[in-house]
C-alpha cells in the first residue's frame, strides 16, 4: 500500500492533538474570496473554501454573518457577493491552505517522516484541515508522497533559506 501523508502522520503521532484552525480570518476568507470576482453560488462553497483549509463552521458563521449584517448580498440565483470596496481586502491575508505551503517551502519543500510530527504544530492546523488541503493536492500531484517523505511541487515551492 502506497504511504499517504495522513498515514505518515498519524504514524508519527501528529494528528493526536492538533490545535484549532490557522489562520482563518475574515481577510484570508476575502482573499480567497477575490479569486472568484468576489462572489461564490451556494453550491461551490464547499469546493472553494475547503481545499484552502477553511473549516465548514468558519465559513457558515462568517459569510451568515456577512448577510445578516449587510456586508454581502445574496441574490436570486444563490450567488452571494461581497463588495469591491473590502473585496479583495486591503492588505491579502494567507489562508490555512497557504500555512501548509510555508511550512514545506521552509523546509526546502520536503518534509521528512520524521518532520511530519511537527507538521500540525508548526501550521496549527487541525486534521480535517490537513486532510481538505492535502487530498487535493496529491491528486493534482502538486505533493507526492514517497515512504519516507513528502515533497511539494517546485512550482509552489519558495524555500526561504
Amino acid at each position: 500500500m502506497k504511504p499517504t501523508l495522513f498515514t505518515m502522520l498519524a504514524a508519527s503521532g501528529a494528528l493526536l492533538a492538533a490545535p484549532v484552525a490557522a489562520e482563518e480570518s475574515r481577510d484570508a476568507l476575502l482573499t480567497v474570496l477575490a479569486q472568484n470576482a468576489c462572489s461564490v453560488a451556494q453550491p461551490e462553497v464547499v469546493e472553494m473554501f475547503g481545499p484552502e483549509g477553511f473549516t465548514p463552521g468558519f465559513v457558515q458563521e462568517t459569510l451568515s454573518g456577512w448577510l445578516v449584517d449587510g456586508t454581502a448580498s445574496e441574490d436570486a440565483r444563490g450567488i452571494l457577493s461581497v463588495p469591491a470596496s473590502i473585496c479583495p481586502p486591503e492588505s491579502p491575508a494567507p489562508s490555512p491552505r497557504d500555512a501548509m505551503i510555508e511550512a514545506f517551502s521552509g523546509a526546502e519543500c520536503r518534509l521528512m517522516r520524521s518532520e511530519l510530527g511537527q507538521l500540525t504544530e508548526r501550521t496549527g492546523l487541525s486534521e480535517a484541515q490537513m486532510r481538505a488541503i492535502v487530498e487535493p493536492m496529491v491528486a493534482s500531484g502538486t505533493i507526492t508522497i514517497s515512504r519516507s517523505a513528502a515533497t511539494l511541487d517546485d512550482a509552489l515551492c519558495d524555500p526561504k533559506t
